[in-house]
């Protein structure tokens, strides 16, 4: 009895345990489910309050945003972290451990080196924060991430109110629109380089966007200064300076361009229905066509041709296209109207975007040095850029050279130098958009090529012109392009009684171009019309110089600037242009 009752005393005791500890067990959850909200007030540097300022719980993505007071509420429950992240532009981000603490007020501070950032604004520097006019600073950093080969391409987007637009072949112009369009003529920026103007430019690509340090885009009263010049704004460039030890960079990216897509054109067989039932509905008449095939004649069948000779088809049993009948002359123009060039058809039909479309390449290879202290600087960089376009001989290049120095005799006493030289030729540039166009209409069933490998051309009726291909290869193969620009200034500059500094600067912008074009006739043409060789060659040089003196006071939290000066410009342009028609000699390229 004593054991079972010892027995029976036990079970209770063990019972309340596990009741105990069951209740234990449930109080635990409830405790941590207890929410552990946050809040406070955010101010700046002044105490007031902040709206829209970024509350974030570091390592999750809950947040919220300060109210027109700069207060907030979050609650921390929802992560295992007690860090908030308090970010708000124009300041600097910080970071916050709450640990157990229920109210959070934090004052925020600025980015100085964001408000002491200097801009260059027409022929002076002044801070940032000090502007009271339209100046869009671009970042050049975020800009050259893309892979072009002028800045403008890499511009897009960049900058608010901006349009910008090219052509999209390699080295294509391009067209800048600060002030939008407000005229019939030209409607492009003034651009200052390094204080060397450059006026009515669409082609920058002389300019290697690794070499620009700063660039600023003058909308309104701060292009004013350099007058009817800056009727379509202002973009301000600055190339690199050298600083610190000496360092050597080099830079090499490559890539492929691949056309995705092409519309869908319709095949020779279809081409032929739509053919006939437009006939028939805008004639009401039977079918009639000497490009297509009535077999057997008389029948109404029109069938595909399976050969082409010019505007006209026949059949493959027809004695009109022997192959022992071809006949063409390229050495002679005046044994053109003798030509008599057979096409076998293509029945199923010749892909024009196909054959005018392939991969590109994109390769730029940079290499720089730079360095610089107290007494000077130097900054030498040089690029190859080789960029093949997506249509078919259709090419750019440049070999670009920079050379920019500073040399300090005293403390308040600078002499300096920038120069740029820049090499592009490229070939296939003259009128590729016409090919383009040329595909949409040109006859599926006509080959690239004629039974003896040489151009085979074709139309319905009227004039027969050349296949695109054709064109293109032509077109790259008859002009001879290049030019060569130099672009650059040197400058002296004297700090003297405390506020004031003096500039004289002389720049130079030299571009000269020769260029050589041989038009091809079409002697598989019908009209096969005439060739033409052109050679020109053009020159222009442009210098200026300018000598401002800049006033420079800062009283408490005011600063006083002033500017005078006076400037010189000087343009020259001379040309050659010579033209011979109807050359005896061949055409095959």
């Amino acid at each position: 009895r004593e054991r079972i009752s010892g027995c029976a005393n036990a079970r209770p005791y063990a019972f309340s345990s596990i009741i105990f500890l069951a209740i234990m067990l449930g109080v635990i959850p409830i405790a941590f489910s207890q929410p552990h909200i946050v809040t406070g007030r955010i101010t700046n540097e002044l105490g007031e309050g902040i709206a829209g300022v970024n509350v974030v719980i570091k390592g999750s993505t809950i947040g919220t945003a300060t109210d027109l007071n700069g207060r907030y509420t979050i609650n921390l429950e929802q992560t295992t972290g007690g860090v908030i992240a308090i970010s708000f532009i124009g300041y600097n981000t910080e970071e916050i451990a709450v640990g157990d603490r229920t109210v959070v007020d934090f004052q925020l501070t600025p980015i100085v080196k964001e408000l002491q950032e200097v801009v260059v604004t027409g022929y002076n520097l002044i801070h940032k924060k000090d502007l009271a006019s339209s100046v869009a600073v671009v970042d050049v950093d975020d800009m050259t991430k893309t892979a072009a080969s002028n800045f403008a391409d890499q511009l897009q987007g960049k900058v608010a109110g901006v349009q910008i637009s090219t052509t999209g072949d390699p080295g294509s112009l391009q067209y800048v629109r600060v002030r939008g369009i407000g005229t019939v003529n030209n409607n492009e920026p003034l651009y200052v380089i390094d204080g060397v103007p450059v006026q009515n430019e669409t082609d920058m690509n002389f300019l290697n966007p690794n070499d620009i340090e700063t660039m600023q885009v003058l909308k309104d009263a701060a292009a004013s200064i350099y007058g009817a010049r800056a009727a379509n704004g202002v973009v301000v460039i600055t190339t690199k300076k050298g600083s610190g030890h000496s360092k050597f960079k080099f830079d090499f990216f490559t890539g492929m361009q691949d056309p995705q897509k092409f519309p869908e054109m319709a095949n020779p067989s279809e081409l032929l229905e739509i053919q006939k039932r437009l006939y028939a509905g805008a004639n009401g008449l039977p079918f009639n066509s000497t490009f297509y095939v009535e077999s057997p004649a008389g029948s109404g069948n029109w069938v595909l041709p399976d050969f082409l000779v010019n505007t006209f088809g026949y059949a493959t049993d027809d004695p009109t296209v022997d192959p022992s009948k071809y006949v063409l002359n390229t050495s002679d123009a005046d044994l053109y109207a003798e030509n008599f060039p057979i096409a076998a058809s293509n029945l199923e039909g010749t892909n024009w975007f196909n054959e005018l479309f392939k991969p590109a390449s994109l390769t730029s290879v940079q290499l720089s040095a730079s360095g610089g202290n107290t007494k000077g600087s130097h900054y030498f960089s040089m690029n190859y850029f080789d960029y093949n376009g997506i249509l078919i001989e259709n090419e750019w290049q440049r070999i670009q050279a920079r050379i920019n120095g500073t040399f300090s005799p005293g403390s308040n006493f600078r002499l300096g130098e920038n120069m740029n030289i820049t090499y592009q030729t490229g070939k296939g540039l003259d009128a590729p958009r016409f090919n383009v166009e040329s595909a949409y209409s040109y006859l599926p069933i006509v080959p690239v090529h004629d039974i003896n490998g040489y151009w085979a051309a074709g139309a319905q009726s009227g004039q027969t012109r050349e296949n695109p291909v054709a064109a293109q290869i032509r077109n790259s193969e008859g002009l001879d392009y290049h030019n060569l620009r130099l672009t650059g200034n040197v400058f002296a500059e004297l700090d003297f009684l405390n506020y004031f500094s003096f500039r004289a600067n002389a720049g130079l912008d030299y571009f000269e171009q020769p260029v050589e074009t041989y038009l091809f006739a079409c002697p598989e043409c019908a009209q096969p019309g005439s060739n033409s060789l052109q050679k020109a060659w053009s020159s222009n040089r442009n210098w200026v110089v300018n000598t401002i003196v800049n006033f420079n006071k800062s009283m408490g939290n005011h600063t006083l600037y002033s500017l005078v000066g006076w400037e010189m410009r000087s343009g020259f342009n001379e040309g050659f242009n010579a033209q011979r028609r109807g050359l005896k000699y061949g055409d095959d390229p």
